[in-house]
C-alpha cells in the first residue's frame, strides 16, 4: 500500500494527532512515531493506539495516536446571594394568577444568613501534541464588603457570609450592597409596582393605597395619602393624612388617625378624625373623637366626643358608648362555642377510656402497638378540647367581659345635636332625640340617661365654670321629663335590653 495513503493529521489547536489508515493497512510503531516526529508531535502520545496501528482491520480506521493536555482555567472567588429579588407569582388550582401577590418584599430575622463567599480554585496549565505549554492565570478575589451594608454583618463561618445583624427588610442598592432596613418605605402609591404588602415591620406609605390592594402590618403604619378602597390590617397605630373613602375593613389594634371616613367599617382602640365620620360602622374598644358623625352606626367601650352629632338633611345613626364590642364579640364567641367543645371533650373521654381499655387486653403486639398509637393521638386531641373549654369558660365567668359596661362612658356634642340621633349608654338606656339640642353631654344616671346643658347668661354668653357651678344648685341636670322634652328615653330591663352589635368576625 503506497505510503501517501496513510495520513497523519493534526488539528489546528493542537490537541490531537489522528492518523487515518485505510481498510486493510497496517503501520508499525516505530514508522508511526516517524511520521509523528516529522510532523513535530512531541507530547502526548498514546501507547496502545501505537500498538493498535500495526494490526492491519478490514474497515478503514482514524487513530488518535497523540492526545495534548488541555488548561483546566482557574475558578474566580465570588459572592453567592441567598435572597431571591425576583418576583414569585404563584398559580392557584383553577390557573389563575394574582398580579397583586408578588412577593416582593423580603422580610428576614436577625441572624438570617443574606449571602456567602464561593471560594476560588488555582487552574491546571495545560500542553499541547506539539509541545506548546498552555498557562492559565491565577483567581481572583471576591470581596464580601461590597454586599455587607447597613444592618448586616460579616461572619467568619466557613469561608465568610454576610448575615443580618438585625430583623428586618433585605433591599439590594445600585451597587449590590445589601441593606437591612427597620421598616418598609414606599416612596409613592402602594399599587401595582408593588403588589400587596404583608410585613411585621413599621410601614410609610408616602403616597396613596389603590383600591383593590391590601395592607397588613404587624407595626405602626403610616399614609400620607388617601387609603383607597382597600383591606387594611395593622397591629399597630394607624395614621391616615388623606381620606377613608370605601368599602372594605380598616382595622388597627391600636389607635386610628384620618381626616375623614365614609362608608367603612373601622376597628381600632381610638378613633381621631379631624372632620367628618360619614355612613359607615364604627367599633372602637376606647374613645371616639371626630367634628361630626352622620348616619353613622358607633359602638365604643369609652367615651365619644364631637362638634356635631347627625344631620337634618341625613339619617342620625346611632350611637352606642360604654360598651366593649371587643369583650362583647369574645363572649358571645364564647357562649356559642361552648356548648360544641363540651361534646368534643365528652367524646374524647369516652374514646379514651375505651381505646384504653382495649389497649389492656389486646394480646397481638402489632395490633396493640398501633391502638397504642391511637390512645396518644386521641390523649392529645382531649386535651386539647379541654383546654378551649377552660378557655371558654373564664371568658364567660369574666364579669367584665360579660356586661362589657362602663358606667361612666359619656357622649360629649360640642355644637349641635339634630333630631334622629338614638344615644345609648350601656346596653340599658338609650335615648332618641326628637329634636336639635345645642351644647350637650349625656351621661348615665339613676339607669337613665340624663344631659348637661351649658348654663348661659341673659346677653347669651356662657358662664364661666365657678358662676355655673353656684347656678347648678338651683337647677339640677336634666333629665328626660315627661310630655314635651327633647328627647325620649328608656331605661329597659336587663333581659330586654337591645345588645351592643356584634363586630363581624
Amino acid at each position: 500500500m503506497p505510503d501517501d495513503a496513510i495520513v497523519l493529521e493534526v488539528d489546528p489547536a493542537g490537541m490531537q494527532a489522528i492518523l487515518h489508515l485505510p481498510a486493510g493497512a497496517s503501520l508499525p510503531a516505530s514508522s508511526a512515531l516517524d511520521r509523528m516526529m516529522k510532523a513535530n508531535v512531541v507530547a502526548g502520545v498514546v501507547e496502545e493506539t501505537l500498538r493498535e496501528v500495526e494490526t492491519p482491520s478490514p474497515d478503514e480506521r482514524h487513530l488518535v495516536v497523540a492526545r495534548g493536555v488541555p488548561a483546566v482555567q482557574p475558578v474566580d472567588a465570588r459572592v453567592e446571594v441567598l435572597v431571591n429579588f425576583a418576583l414569585r407569582l404563584t398559580e392557584d388550582t383553577q390557573h389563575h394568577i394574582d398580579f397583586r401577590e408578588q412577593g416582593r418584599f423580603h422580610e428576614v430575622a436577625a441572624g438570617t444568613v443574606l449571602a456567602r463567599l464561593i471560594p476560588k480554585a488555582a487552574g491546571t496549565p495545560g500542553r499541547t501534541v506539539l509541545g506548546r505549554d498552555l498557562p492559565v492565570g491565577d483567581p481572583r478575589d471576591a470581596d464580601l464588603t461590597a454586599f455587607a451594608g447597613e444592618g448586616t454583618v460579616i461572619q467568619a463561618v466557613g469561608d465568610g457570609q454576610v448575615a443580618a445583624e438585625r430583623a428586618g427588610l433585605v433591599v439590594r442598592r445600585r451597587d449590590g450592597h445589601l441593606d437591612i432596613m427597620p421598616s418598609v418605605e414606599i416612596p409613592g402609591n402602594l399599587d401595582m409596582h408593588w403588589g400587596n404588602l404583608v410585613t411585621l415591620l413599621p410601614v410609610t406609605i408616602k403616597g396613596d393605597i389603590i383600591a383593590g390592594f391590601s395592607l397588613k402590618s404587624g407595626a405602626e403604619v403610616m399614609v400620607r395619602g388617601v387609603i383607597e378602597d382597600a383591606r387594611v390590617s395593622v397591629k399597630g397605630n394607624l395614621a391616615c393624612g388623606g381620606i377613608l373613602p370605601g368599602e372594605h375593613r380598616v382595622k388597627t389594634h391600636g389607635d386610628l388617625v384620618t381626616k375623614y371616613a365614609a362608608g367603612r367599617e373601622l376597628k381600632c382602640r381610638n378613633l381621631i378624625v379631624a372632620s367628618d365620620v360619614r355612613g359607615g360602622t364604627v367599633y372602637a374598644t376606647d374613645n371616639v373623637t371626630a367634628k361630626l358623625i352622620v348616619s353613622c352606626q358607633v359602638h365604643c367601650g369609652g367615651s365619644l366626643v364631637c362638634d356635631e352629632l347627625g344631620s337634618p338633611a341625613e339619617l342620625g345613626g346611632c350611637i352606642q358608648v360604654g360598651v366593649n364590642p371587643l369583650a362583647v364579640a369574645l363572649y358571645r364567641l364564647a357562649a356559642r362555642e361552648r356548648e360544641t367543645i363540651e361534646k368534643e371533650v365528652a367524646e374524647g373521654k369516652r374514646l379514651c377510656k375505651r381505646l384504653a381499655m382495649w389497649v389492656r387486653d389486646e394480646t397481638d403486639p402489632t395490633k396493640r402497638q398501633e391502638l397504642a398509637g391511637r390512645l396518644r393521638k386521641t390523649l392529645t386531641d382531649y386535651e386539647s378540647a379541654t383546654t378551649r373549654l377552660a378557655h371558654c369558660e373564664a371568658v364567660l365567668n369574666n364579669a367584665v367581659l360579660r356586661n362589657g359596661n362602663n358606667p361612666e362612658a359619656t357622649v360629649t356634642v360640642n355644637q349641635t345635636v339634630h333630631a334622629g340621633v338614638e344615644i345609648r349608654i350601656g346596653t340599658e338606656a338609650k335615648l332618641a332625640v326628637t329634636k336639635t339640642m345645642g351644647k350637650t353631654v349625656f351621661r348615665l344616671k339613676d339607669g337613665r340617661i340624663a344631659w348637661d346643658v351649658p348654663r348661659m347668661r341673659l346677653d347669651g354668653t356662657p358662664m364661666p365654670e365657678s358662676e355655673a357651678a353656684a347656678a347648678a344648685t338651683e337647677a339640677p341636670v336634666s333629665e328626660a321629663p315627661p310630655g314635651e322634652a327633647a328627647a325620649e328615653t328608656t331605661a329597659p330591663a336587663p333581659e330586654a335590653a337591645a345588645p351592643p352589635a356584634t363586630p363581624p368576625a
